[in-house]
């Protein structure tokens, strides 16, 4: 561009929104999320982008244009002692106007805890 040049271009405006969700090892099984129930390192992908989960469980997914997605919970890196509850692949819809939360993968543990008691004789 040169100083007093005219020019004139058709830009695309999107309106960005995010998505937030949380995997969940429902260690009591009253089917939501209580603390210290989140699944840390979880490897979530949402088309081409991936990330993991938090120390609590979280993960987020930012600069999303609005439309459908598929969200997926990679199975194959699940520690060996939790089981999914339900499906790996959740359908969401972000919107152009808030962000898209609470897309949970419930899992359930698949060893019991060992309890120790002293006998009495």
């Amino acid at each position: 561009l040169t100083p007093f040049q005219h020019i004139t271009a058709d830009l695309l405006v999107a309106p960005l929104n995010s998505l937030h969700g949380r995997v969940v090892i429902d260690r009591n099984q009253n089917g939501r999320y209580d603390p210290g129930e989140g699944l840390a390192r979880a490897v979530v992908h949402l088309g081409d982008r991936i990330t993991s989960t938090d120390d609590g469980g979280a993960y987020s997914f930012f600069n999303l244009n609005p439309g459908s997605y598929i969200v997926r919970l990679n199975a194959d890196k699940l520690p060996a002692d939790v089981a999914v509850d339900g499906t790996i692949e959740r359908p969401v819809v972000v919107s152009d106007s808030s962000p898209t939360v609470d897309v949970e993968f419930n899992l359930l543990p698949t060893s019991k805890p060992i309890i120790l008691q002293k006998l009495e004789r």
